[in-house]
């Protein structure tokens, strides 16, 4: 077997829930090491959703290391917990984006400002990164320190007035469509980047 197009890429998944995770799951598909860095006081939110398997008796063995959909999404990675509110934390994040080549994160623009590594910070220290960032409501503007989630994103977007019946009123669609389509977009940029910095 030949070798895989992002072997010796070392990414640093800051992400949770489900774009950058899948993004980043993407990436190590193609290999990729991928570090995925999470709190240990305030789990990825998917860690807390199903599916969970179902036990003998009928119920589930929920926890959260159970949980399927977390399980797939982080498939392929090496999980390391930080306490990113520590000067400790901070600091050893620093020195795993300065061994890495592609950092991902996921939060409103003001954790990694915070934190002092968001992508004008990091490029003092590690000039050649590659970094995409995938808030839901983007890094400016009046809305992008709001929280929010795949499943709301198609009722700000107008998504939801667009389907359904003309008589009937707006209708979900069911899924956080976000989650399954922005990491097409997101693996493409980031393997655009990586290409162009070569």
């Amino acid at each position: 077997m030949g070798k895989k197009a992002l072997e010796g890429i070392r990414v640093i998944d800051f992400s949770w829930i489900g774009v950058g995770p899948i993004t980043a799951m993407y990436l190590g598909h193609h290999g990729a090491q991928i570090v995925h860095i999470e709190s240990n006081t305030r789990h990825d939110a998917l860690r807390h959703n199903g599916p969970y398997k179902m036990k003998p008796d009928g119920t589930f063995d929920v926890g959260i290391n159970k949980s399927g959909m977390f399980e797939d999404n982080n498939s392929n990675k090496i999980g390391v917990t930080l306490n990113m509110n520590t000067p400790q934390g901070i600091e050893i994040a620093k020195r795993l984006i300065a061994q890495g080549d592609v950092v991902i994160e996921s939060f409103t623009p003001k954790a990694m400002r915070k934190w002092g590594i968001s992508y004008n910070d990091i490029i003092k220290f590690k000039p050649d990164i590659v970094m995409i960032s995938v808030p839901i409501y983007g890094q400016t503007g009046p809305m992008s320190m709001q929280l929010g989630h795949g499943v709301t994103t198609p009722a700000v977007s107008g998504v939801q007035y667009l389907t359904g019946w003309p008589d009937r009123p707006p209708a979900e669609i069911g899924i956080p469509y976000t989650d399954w389509i922005a990491p097409n977009f997101a693996t493409t940029f980031v393997m655009a980047a990586l290409d162009y910095r070569i």
